[in-house]
């Protein structure tokens, strides 16, 4: 079973291991994040340098532990679909409670990027979401002008450059208020299949949605924020 290959396909790999490519879930496969656990608890890498996440469900522990794991050496990191499945004290139907419970821990992942990959030289990310809840993100150059009411893309890039930190880039992303809670991550449904070499190892559902999800890294029209740029996705 794939679920139980997984730790031990990236920890054979990961002394070689440049970039790694996680794509693991769907509307109707879970993932257990103690996956992420298990290999964050089990793996060494030597070279990592690239860490891919797309369609994954972990916690937020389990996501903090592996990333803390993988940080040492990594230069790069992109966040598609990611959606945490911590547990909350409230139900899932909309309300204040639930906009508070997922603000919480939207500030926790946060906190979580900024302490754990202060100096990453490129970070992006779309569609990061709490049980396929998406959260609507308001960037900087939003923020400054006013854009509170825009529909959000929620796709946002950093690229190092020269006077704004990652941790000062970070800080500025906030949730877009009053945001409706009802927005879900588009379906996403495919077979697993797993592609393995020395430099790269990747991992993934191939889906006929992925050319959205490859869209995010073709070129876009960025807005300068001085050392961090913001990028907003089509």
């Amino acid at each position: 079973m794939l679920q139980q290959s997984l730790p031990c396909l990236v920890i054979r790999a990961a002394p070689n291991l440049h970039i790694l490519r996680l794509g693991l879930w769907d509307q109707f496969y879970n993932l257990s994040s103690n996956q992420f656990t298990s290999l964050a608890q089990q793996v060494r890498f030597a070279c990592f340098s690239e860490l891919h996440l797309r369609w994954v469900e972990p916690s937020q522990p389990s996501f903090q532990l592996f990333l803390r794991t993988a940080a040492p050496t990594l230069q790069v990191l992109t966040l598609i679909a990611v959606s945490f499945d911590d547990p909350i004290p409230v139900g899932m139907d909309p309300s204040p409670e639930l906009r508070e419970a997922m603000s919480t821990l939207w500030r926790r992942f946060l906190n979580t990027l900024r302490d754990t990959i202060p100096t990453i030289g490129f970070f992006r990310m779309r569609w990061v979401a709490y049980r396929q809840r998406r959260f609507s993100i308001m960037g900087p150059l939003e923020s400054a002008i006013g854009l509170r009411d825009l529909y959000s893309h929620d796709c946002y890039v950093y690229k190092i450059n020269t006077s704004v930190s990652f941790t000062e880039w970070i800080d500025q992303l906030e949730l877009r208020p009053g945001y409706p809670l009802d927005r879900l991550l588009p379906r996403h449904r495919s077979m697993l299949t797993v592609y393995a070499t020395l430099r790269l190892l990747t991992i993934t559902n191939f889906t006929n949605s992925d050319d959205i999800c490859d869209s995010v890294f073709e070129p876009q029209n960025y807005l300068p924020a001085a050392r961090g740029r913001v990028a907003n996705g089509a």
